[in-house]
């Protein structure tokens, strides 16, 4: 399996003293192989029960502490995540599966928002020009900002050299240059982001250079603007208006349009030579069907749910073989894996 060679240089296997105790990760009792070795049996095993097989199998993992994104329940002077089954907080002051950057912003950040005397979520980025923070407060009565609560934000996002600090509906501190609505398109760790680019590009790598191809549910491009970058003719279709105009700077075409109430028919498929698709948890089965009525010989989807992924995959197979599956562990310790799955028409 990739990177277990670089894991066993780099991790002894440390249990984090708040596991089992909130509920972000479900199998760090085990050896780290023991735990891929269960999680791409398991997932195997469900897709053969639902009679997905495919020709060709590779697992990727990806190592703890790369996640770049991670979002904090927190009540008045506690911060962290919710116990395994409530709302009970669990005050942390390290989690082994995000990058050290964000380790290290975790206490700090708790005694900030113990300032507000509120409750809510809080979401973290890492961005290249530093830490993105979103601050949600919950409940009728939200903090009426004053300048001491300004002043102290602002020392607090010069300190820690953030990126940007937003607190409900106002941006109270920013450097940076990505719009909010790009970055929710972001993958929860680089190294993921690129195991899922490198196994798109793989999924389309037969194809002529010059080929025309359509990325369904495209975002701000983490998959479309690799793919013209690959030499590919490439548009992008999401009902994200504001994502998809980070593909202007790119000069990638772009359609703004509800690919689940407003599908596109085979015959707009059909003037593509493939598609990519990485549609929500939700899954895109009123667009799979029309894509079977089409004439697209190549398809590349991508999910985050082995249960949409089931419905969509058996549909795809009345007309396509699945040729290739890549299974990336990109939430490690948890039951979840991302799926990029290759079919070519029969």
């Amino acid at each position: 399996m990739k990177q277990l060679k670089e894991l066993k240089m780099n991790l002894n296997h440390r249990i984090c003293p708040f596991f089992k105790e909130c509920g972000a990760c479900s199998f760090q009792d085990i050896p780290f192989e023991e735990y891929l070795s269960k999680k791409k049996e398991k997932t195997l095993s469900f897709l053969k029960e639902a009679e997905i097989c495919p020709k060709e199998v590779e697992f990727i993992s990806i190592l703890p502490e790369t996640r770049r994104r991670v979002n904090f329940a927190f009540f008045k002077s506690h911060m962290g995540y919710n116990q395994f089954h409530s709302h009970k907080i669990v005050d942390i002051t390290e989690c082994l599966l995000l990058k050290k950057e964000l380790q290290e912003l975790i206490c700090p950040l708790r005694e900030l928002l113990s300032f507000f005397n509120s409750k809510g979520d809080v979401y973290l980025l890492l961005l290249k020009e530093g830490i993105d923070i979103l601050v949600k407060e919950k409940g009728k009565e939200k903090t009426k900002l004053l300048f001491e609560h300004l002043e102290k934000i602002t020392a607090f996002a010069q300190k820690f050299k953030l990126a940007r600090f937003q607190f409900n509906n106002d941006i109270l501190y920013q450097i940076t240059n990505e719009s909010l609505s790009s970055i929710q398109f972001l993958q929860p760790s680089k190294e993921g982001e690129e195991a899922l680019q490198k196994a798109v590009l793989d999924g389309v790598s037969s194809l002529n250079k010059k080929a025309k191809v359509l990325d369904l549910f495209s975002g701000s491009g983490t998959f479309t603007i690799p793919l013209q970058q690959a030499g590919f003719k490439v548009k992008g279709v999401d009902s994200n208006g504001e994502a998809l105009r980070r593909l202007e700077a790119f000069q990638i075409p772009y359609e703004e349009r509800d690919l689940f109430n407003f599908p596109l028919n085979s015959e707009e498929l059909s003037a593509f030579d493939a598609l990519v698709l990485d549609p929500p948890r939700a899954g895109a089965f009123n667009q799979v069907k029309e894509i079977l009525q089409s004439s697209v010989s190549n398809v590349v989807m991508v999910s985050c749910s082995l249960k949409t992924f089931k419905k969509d995959a058996r549909k795809f197979l009345e007309e396509f073989s699945l040729e290739r599956l890549v299974l990336v562990d990109q939430f490690v310790y948890s039951s979840h894996v991302e799926l990029v799955a290759s079919f070519k028409r029969k």
